[in-house]
This record gives structure tokens, sequence and C-alpha cells, in this order.
């Protein structure tokens, strides 16, 4: 069933990208913009029993689209697909027991709407769902599916752009009633290169 869940979100994916051919381009060079992204993640927990939390610092990357939801103006919107490779997890005590490690690693599909001002500040926010590839956890049964919201601000200029976004999940990581409640979220902070 998990593998099942992981292979939709891909073929999901690739179709996507596949279709954006033939989008209108939201730049002002009258093409859509395909590109590459790469940045920081701090990930953490949500849940506030923990006696102690520590955050996990690790790479963001991908690729992504940026499509026109209308011809360029000063203030104009577009969409943008993405598909991330992202480390989250966090080291944790509960109830004064000894340190707990989770690393999780996602592949995650992000779509957001930009609002972007003046041809180079960008605002954007959307939603996302990710499937989990790897861990390294004290053998906790972590779901596999982690879908959320987004925020993020940044700068477009040309071809380069830097954003700061943070991710919050929808869905309790862990199927145990002890644990209910908690959940991923990540600043990242990143880089990116349109390629075209």
């Amino acid at each position: 069933m998990k593998l099942l869940q992981c292979c939709k979100l891909l073929a999901l994916a690739a179709v996507f990208f596949l279709s954006l051919p033939a989008a209108q381009a939201q730049m002002p060079d009258g093409r859509t913009r395909f590109g590459l992204k790469a940045g920081l993640s701090a990930a953490n927990f949500t849940q506030q029993d923990f006696e102690d939390r520590k955050g996990r610092v690790g790479f963001v990357g991908g690729a992504f689209a940026k499509i026109p939801l209308g011809p360029p103006k000063r203030i104009s919107a577009s969409l943008r697909p993405e598909v991330l490779f992202t480390m989250k997890g966090a080291t944790v005590t509960p109830d004064s027991l000894s340190d707990v490690s989770f690393k999780l690693n996602y592949v995650e599909v992000p779509l957001s709407l930009d609002l972007n001002l003046f041809a180079f500040l960008n605002l954007h926010g959307g939603v996302q769902a990710g499937t989990l590839i790897s861990s390294v956890d004290e053998n906790f049964d972590v779901n596999k599916l982690d879908y959320g919201w987004h925020l993020g601000a940044g700068f477009d200029i040309g071809n380069i752009g830097l954003h700061a976004r943070y991710n919050s999940s929808f869905n309790n990581l862990f199927d145990v009633p002890a644990l209910d409640g908690t959940r991923n979220w990540n600043l990242t902070v990143s880089a990116s290169f349109s390629i075209n």
C-alpha cells in the first residue's frame, strides 16, 4: 500500500511536469521557466510534551517550473509546481527517557500560488504532499505519507531567485495515541536558477 502511494505521487508529478511545455509563460521573455533549487532545511516536531526537542538541519533541493495565470503585469500570479528532496526530523527526549533521533528524508511535491510584485518580489503559499523514502529512527512506526501547507517569500531577479519558506504538516507523524499531535515543520532557505 505504501509503495502504491509513492508510485501514485511520483506519477502525478511526472504527468504534471510533462504537461508544462503547453503552458504560456509568466516571465517577461515569454517562456515558461524551468529550474533547479537547493538550500538548507531547519526542521523540528510540533509536539510540546517532549522534555527536549533539538531540530535537524539538512538539505533541500530539486526542480521547479513557473507557469503564468495571466499576462505579465506589475502585480501578477503564477503557479509553481516543484519536486523536492527534503531532509526533516528531530532529536527528542520523551518522559525522562534517553534521546530519540529521527532522520527522515522525503520526496515532496509542493504546489504554490505565487504573487509576483514589481517583477522581483515573490510571495507564495500552497499545499504539498510527500512520501518518506528513508528514515533512521528508534523503531517507531512513522507515517509514510506527509501532507501540509507552506508560506514563503523571496526575490526573483533574472534567472536567480532567493526564497524562504515555512512548511507545516496537517497529519500526525505517528499512529501512536501518546504521540498524537506530533507533526513535521521546517523552515527552508534556498537559491534557485532558471535554466531556460
